[in-house]
């Protein structure tokens, strides 16, 4: 562990919106071996959605525990029949704090959240949901957005979280062996430090808005 919350043993890399992205999403769920957390602010039943609910289940058939997370008002248009069939294949599905909601209203917390976590190993975190919108479609090039890839010690701390949030009681298992030989492994050469950063106003946490701050003032 380096100063401020920095974790060393990390490759990362910059993804695209888009066909790259969801190449990589597909990819990281296909060889999760135990663990994949998702949560989203937006998931959507179009052909993105349902590509890669056919994938969380497949997942789940050979064994992973998959977690999905999605935000409780921009998510709520999710058909009933699309979320039972990921919980009958065995996806744990979960609404981000939906206290209450009708047809003409909202009350509950909102979760921004764009994140993957496999294995505790592997993370994507940015601004892309799924959705159409965010995927290259036939004749219609994806909103640019981009997120950040990491392999390494970042992802153990990423997958804590989404623990955390998820509850204490869930069926959780990663091979912490596994992940430590596996950050280990990664050269020097291609160390980068890395750290979480949360804005949560319920929790008091506003590191997101700081380090924007920070950067402002000492650019």
């Amino acid at each position: 562990m380096t100063a401020e919350g920095y974790t060393s043993r990390n490759r990362v890399k910059l993804v695209s919106g888009g066909k790259e992205y969801f190449s990589l999403l597909h990819e990281l769920v296909k060889k999760a071996v135990n663990t994949v957390y998702l949560q989203y602010y937006i998931y959507e039943d179009d052909e993105t959605g349902q590509s890669l609910k056919k994938t969380l289940i497949e997942a789940a058939n050979r064994g992973v525990v998959v977690f999905l997370l999605v935000d409780g008002y921009a998510t709520q248009k999710l058909p009933k029949q699309f979320v039972a069939e990921l919980r009958d294949a065995g996806v744990q599905f979960k609404w981000f704090e939906q206290l209450f909601k009708s047809k003409k209203f909202y009350f509950g917390r909102r979760m921004h959240h764009k994140v993957v976590v496999v294995d505790g190993i592997y993370s994507l975190v940015g601004g892309i949901n799924i959705s159409n919108r965010y995927n290259d479609m036939p004749g219609t090039a994806a909103w640019m957005d981009m997120a950040l890839y990491c392999e390494g010690e970042t992802s153990l701390h990423m997958h804590g979280l989404c623990r955390a949030m998820w509850g204490k009681n869930s069926p959780d298992r990663v091979d912490l062996a596994i992940a430590e030989e596996y950050f280990r492994q990664v050269e020097d050469k291609d160390c980068h430090d890395v750290r979480l950063r949360r804005n949560d106003w319920v929790k008091r946490k506003n590191q997101v808005t700081k380090s924007y701050l920070y950067m402002l003032l000492h650019a």
